[in-house]
């Protein structure tokens, strides 16, 4: 087993030089699941608001609300 793999993590810079790193390789539980719940939160509003603008393409009051939008009637 090499050292990099008992010490832990070896980080590389842009140019790709090692680091000195003393962080461990095992990242915490709550960091894991935080993780996690931001990932689940993010594409779950990117779906809705993808699945909304698809879902409103063809609605005729979307289009007058926009052209409302745009022309300034609100």
């Amino acid at each position: 087993m090499s050292d990099d793999a008992k010490t832990g993590h070896q980080g590389y810079d842009p140019f790709g030089e090692p680091l000195a790193t003393d962080r461990p390789a095992i990242t915490s539980v709550l960091d894991r699941r935080a993780n996690r719940a931001a990932l689940a939160v993010f594409w779950t509003l990117a779906l809705l608001f993808v699945a909304g603008r698809v879902y409103t393409t063809d609605w005729p009051a979307a289009h007058a609300f926009v052209v409302a939008m745009i022309g300034g009637a609100w």
